[in-house]
């Protein structure tokens, strides 16, 4: 090829389809075209330059199309956790680079253990981890793939799973039995604690609705007082944890508070001869068990005696005369004696008493 006799100084580049030209100095015999768009095929011709001018162009270059270069995309950002029952629920954001390729899937990498997850797709950006266990802590990160190959890890993250904790299983086996106005109540802890410890348990008693509540974990029975003997009685039981209050248990037989009398009143006598008429109140309360009878008790070694529940005077016979005599009567039912009541006032029976 001829200079044209002057030193060449340079080339230029046209470029099909277009208008793009480009320029090469010195004696370099090539160069890099930009700007072109990728999937258009071009043509390139040449042309010569020296002090004289520009020569003609070259015939044009075969077509050549350009296309972008594939690489492996960027990493994704974090790999935020959320930790569940034997699982943990791991998500991230797109990489800013697909590496010129749309990303087909991700993949979860956990320690400890060789576990992985693949998404089915691109479009997912998050995915669950299960077969974990509770109690462990496991560390998360995430790798985008596309045509190319893998990306770098993402950052890592941490998380433990956790058993999920709901309310606790029904108390078993509640029971009550009466007592002098209260029930004792007894019942079995439920044997599931619903991942949390049992704190304590709630009494409602019926069917008043009143609350009882025990701040023990460990206490299966409950002494409920302030009860109204004579009054029938259920009770139900719920057990309490973190997560709040089981259902009620079923309910107890019923029960029906029973006590002792309370003691007569109003214990008057008048003397006679060998003998005094006693005569008194009935007591304001029966203890929730009817009466079965009064007994009747003489100071002075005097004796006692009984009447019937619907007596409330007697004569008190075998007293000795001269000899000074007070009083005191108590009410029985089927639990047991009242106290005594008052001591009536003092009386001597005498051959000249008529009472």
């Amino acid at each position: 090829a001829s200079d044209g006799g002057s030193r060449i100084t340079g080339y230029t580049i046209s470029v099909s389809p277009g208008r793009l030209t480009a320029s090469s100095l010195g004696q370099d015999t090539s160069a890099e075209i930009r700007g072109l768009t990728n999937g258009v095929e071009y043509t390139f011709s040449v042309a010569a330059i020296n002090d004289v001018g520009t020569g003609n162009l070259s015939t044009e270059s075969r077509g050549v199309t350009p296309q972008q270069v594939v690489v492996a995309p960027g990493a994704p950002t974090g790999a935020n956790t959320l930790a569940g029952d034997g699982q943990v629920v791991v998500s991230w954001t797109a990489p800013v680079s697909d590496g010129g390729s749309s990303i087909t899937s991700y993949t979860v990498q956990v320690t400890p253990g060789s576990t992985t997850v693949d998404t089915s797709s691109g479009r997912e950006t998050s995915a669950t981890v299960t077969g974990l266990t509770n109690g462990t802590a496991y560390t998360f990160s995430v790798v985008a793939k596309n045509s190319a190959g893998s990306s770098t890890e993402s950052r890592s993250s941490t998380a433990t799973p956790v058993a999920s904790i709901t309310v606790p299983g029904i108390p078993a086996g509640v029971s009550a039995t009466s007592g002098d106005s209260s029930a004792t109540v007894k019942w079995t802890a439920p044997a599931d604690d619903g991942g949390s410890s049992i704190t304590g348990y709630i009494i409602t008693v019926n069917p008043v609705g009143t609350i009882v509540t025990v701040d023990s974990a460990r206490s299966t029975s409950e002494v409920v007082g302030s009860l109204t003997n004579g009054l029938s009685y259920t009770f139900t039981v719920k057990a309490v944890n973190a997560a709040g209050n089981s259902a009620e248990s079923d309910a107890t037989r019923s029960v029906t508070p029973l006590g002792i009398p309370d003691a007569p009143t109003s214990v008057t006598a008048s003397a006679g001869n060998t003998n005094a008429l006693i005569n008194w109140a009935a007591p304001s309360g029966d203890g929730g068990s009817p009466l079965t009878g009064y007994t009747i008790i003489a100071s002075n070694r005097g004796g006692r005696m009984s009447v019937g529940p619907r007596e409330t005077s007697v004569m008190f016979e075998g007293l000795v005369n001269s000899v000074s005599y007070s009083f005191t009567v108590l009410a029985t039912n089927d639990v047991g004696d009242s106290s005594l009541s008052r001591e009536s006032n003092s009386v001597t029976p005498s051959s000249r008493s008529r009472p």
